[in-house]
C-alpha cells in the first residue's frame, strides 16, 4: 500500500498454492508474448537493484565492457 495504511491478511496453504500457480502462468504468458515479438524476458527478484540487473544484462549481451 502506498498510503501507509495497514491490512491484515490471512493466507492458507491452498490459497498460496493457487497464487503461485496463477503467478507462474502469468509469467510464462508474458515471456511467450515478449519472445514471440523478438524481445528479451528476464525474471528477477525485487531484491536485485534495478541498475545492477540492467548493467549485468548489458554486459552479458556484450554491450558494456
Amino acid at each position: 500500500m502506498e498510503d501507509n495504511s495497514q491490512a491484515e491478511v490471512s493466507i492458507n496453504a491452498p490459497l498460496l498454492k493457487q497464487y503461485k500457480q496463477t503467478l507462474n502462468a502469468y509469467c510464462l504468458g508474458l515471456k511467450d508474448y515478449v519472445t514471440k515479438r523478438g524481445g528479451n524476458y528476464l525474471f528477477s527478484s525485487t531484491a536485485v537493484p534495478f541498475d545492477t540487473l540492467v548493467l549485468a544484462y548489458l554486459r552479458r549481451r556484450g554491450l558494456l565492457g
